[in-house]
C-alpha cells in the first residue's frame, strides 16, 4: 500500500535524478559554446535578469490574483532563460576567482566541485504531519509550478482521506549539482 504523501503528490513529485541529467549538460555545452565577453557586457546581462525577475514576479502576482493572458509571462520568462546561461557563467566565474584569491583551492588552483548553479524556480517542500502532534513525519519535493488551487487539493485530501496535516512549502533554494538558485534571488544575497 502507497504512503499517502505518494497518493496525494502523484504527478507533482519534483525528480532531482532528471533535473540533474538535464541541466548538468547543458552547463557543459554552454561553457564549451561560451565566447569570452568583456565584463561590461555580463554585467548589463546581469541587470538584465534582475529586471526581468522582478517582472515575472509581478507578472505572477497579478496571474495568481485575476488569471490574465500569460503571454507575456511566457515572453518574460523565454527571454530569462536566453540570457541565464551567460548570467550564471560570469557569476560562476567570479566565485571561482574568489575562491582562488582566498586560497581555498586545491593544487594549482583546481575548485572542486567546481562552481555551478542554475538559477531557477526550486521545486516546493510537501511536508506532512499528524493532525494530533506538529512532528514532520514525511516529506516529498513538489514541482516548483505547481499552482495555488493544486497545493490546496492536495493539502485537503492528506486532511481529509488520511487524516493528516499537510503544507506546500517554498524552498530557498536546492542543495543539488548543479545547484538550484531561486531566481527571484537579490544578487547580492547570491553572492554571499
Amino acid at each position: 500500500m502507497k504512503e499517502p504523501i505518494v497518493v496525494e503528490s502523484e504527478g507533482y513529485r519534483y525528480n532531482l535524478i532528471l533535473w540533474e541529467f538535464k541541466n548538468l549538460p547543458d552547463k557543459i555545452i554552454h561553457k564549451i559554446k561560451t565566447k569570452n565577453n568583456t565584463d561590461t557586457f555580463y554585467e548589463t546581462l546581469v541587470w538584465e535578469l534582475v529586471e526581468i525577475s522582478k517582472k515575472i514576479r509581478k507578472e505572477q502576482e497579478i496571474k495568481n490574483q485575476t488569471d490574465p493572458q500569460e503571454v507575456s509571462l511566457k515572453q518574460l520568462i523565454i527571454k530569462r532563460n536566453n540570457i541565464r546561461d551567460e548570467v550564471e557563467e560570469y557569476l560562476e566565474s567570479l566565485l571561482s576567482q574568489e575562491i582562488k584569491n582566498q586560497k581555498l583551492s586545491f593544487f594549482g588552483g583546481l575548485i572542486w566541485p567546481p562552481v555551478d548553479f542554475r538559477i531557477d524556480n526550486p521545486p516546493k517542500l510537501l511536508v506532512v504531519s499528524p493532525r494530533s502532534e506538529i512532528v514532520r513525519s514525511n516529506e516529498t519535493l513538489i514541482n516548483p509550478d505547481i499552482e495555488i488551487h493544486q497545493m490546496e487539493i492536495i493539502e485537503n485530501n492528506l486532511k481529509k482521506k488520511h487524516n493528516l496535516s499537510g503544507l506546500v512549502i517554498q524552498t530557498g533554494g536546492l542543495a543539488s549539482y548543479p545547484t538550484v538558485v531561486p531566481s527571484d534571488v537579490d544578487l547580492r544575497e547570491l553572492l554571499e
